[in-house]
């Protein structure tokens, strides 16, 4: 731990938050197992994407970073998802490590599409703070196996095809969109480091 945000504070972080997100969906899955309304009802499939909510992830991740990070964690800073600061006195001017935004794609070209138009603008608004570090946070469902294949696709729509990123990901039920797949499907984190701290 130092005073800069470097690419292993993002490797660290991408790693709470899918662990976090795994522990969610575990939590999730038995429930099914154990309240007898949810389980007999066939439309709903158990698992983290049960609860499909950009704002909910944030505050799973929120709690990992809470109890297992080195930097203290700002829910809702200003007009950013997360800050990161050195303590958590949260003293007025004192400038964040690094900030972030957290965006939920909903697996589909047009949601993709949707989500680099937004992840784009957060770039944008990310970039305009340069004495902090910046990054992303994906939150995605995908079949087993294609998750290489879309974070290359949404890096390069992005323009972020250089920038290293890291990905945590764990295994869930089918969509509950009722999309099955034979192979299953995978929730995966996905973050992108845009800047490290000057």
């Amino acid at each position: 731990m130092g005073d800069a945000f470097t690419w292993k504070d993002l490797e660290m972080i991408v790693h709470i938050a899918g662990k976090e997100l795994e522990s969610e969906n575990r939590a999730i899955c038995e429930s099914f197992e154990t309240n007898h309304a949810l389980s007999g009802n066939t439309r709903l499939v158990p698992g983290i994407k049960l609860l499909e909510n950009e704002r909910y992830y944030q505050r799973v991740v929120y709690r990992g970073l809470l109890k297992g990070f080195h930097y203290a964690p700002k829910l809702e800073y200003g007009k950013f998802d997360i800050a990161l600061f050195k303590n958590a006195s949260f003293r007025q001017g004192e400038q964040p490590l690094a900030l972030c935004e957290m965006k939920d794609d909903r697996y589909g070209e047009n949601e993709i599409n949707r989500l680099i138009r937004e992840a784009k603008k957060d770039i944008i608004k990310l970039s305009k703070r340069p004495q902090s570090g910046q990054f992303l946070l994906i939150f995605t469902i995908v079949p087993k196996g294609g998750l290489d294949d879309w974070v290359k696709e949404v890096l390069e729509k992005l323009g972020c095809s250089e920038r290293m990123h890291y990905e945590c990901s764990f295994d869930t039920a089918n969509d509950p969109d009722g999309n099955i797949q034979p192979e299953g499907w995978v929730f995966a984190v996905v973050g992108v480091l845009l800047k490290t701290t000057p």
